[in-house]
């Protein structure tokens, strides 16, 4: 299947931030639960997220679900939370694409200071193109000091056939 350029357009405060991807890796199977770490970049967060959603139940039901609430900041828990609401959240038509998708594709790496946008596309179980837009921002404090966590995931319009005709998403 051909690949297509994805414009994602940013809008209001999320303009401000810029965005930023891909971690050329893929995050292989764990035997434990996947959690970020001071080490992992803005990329490298949001694809070892968007990868466990990908095998969602691999290797234990809602794994990728699971490593997504892992990687929540402490404002997402706080507005999403706990994992029992968490997990709900992708069983509707904004989030439940990300299950299961059968490919992603991320927007160039962009960073200002402690807070990064990631733009992915991700092709769903049924074909059809999804963009979201990850927001992060560096921890301070706390367990996951200058871990990378998500702060908010928006959904996003794709625009295929992008001039630009590149495989990345552009944000």
């Amino acid at each position: 299947m051909p690949e297509r350029s994805v414009h994602i357009p940013l809008a209001g405060a999320a303009s401000a931030l810029m965005a930023l991807v891909l971690f050329a890796g893929s995050v292989g199977k764990a035997d434990s639960k996947l959690q970020p770490t001071h080490a992992m970049t803005p990329a490298q967060a949001v694809r070892a997220q968007v990868d466990a959603l990908a095998r969602n139940d691999d290797p234990f039901t809602d794994a990728g679900i699971e490593a997504s609430w892992a990687f929540a900041s402490p404002s997402n828990r706080a507005a999403t939370g706990p994992l029992s609401r968490f997990r709900g959240l992708f069983e509707g038509p904004i989030y439940g694409p990300m299950i299961d998708h059968t490919g992603a594709r991320y927007s160039d790496p962009r960073q200002i200071g402690d807070r990064a946008l990631v733009g992915v596309v991700v092709i769903d179980a049924g074909g059809k193109e999804r963009g979201y837009l990850f927001e992060l921002s560096r921890q301070g404090a706390g367990d996951c000091r200058g871990c990378w966590l998500t702060d908010s995931v928006f959904p996003m319009e794709t625009r295929p056939g992008d001039a630009r005709r590149s495989n990345s998403p552009s944000i």
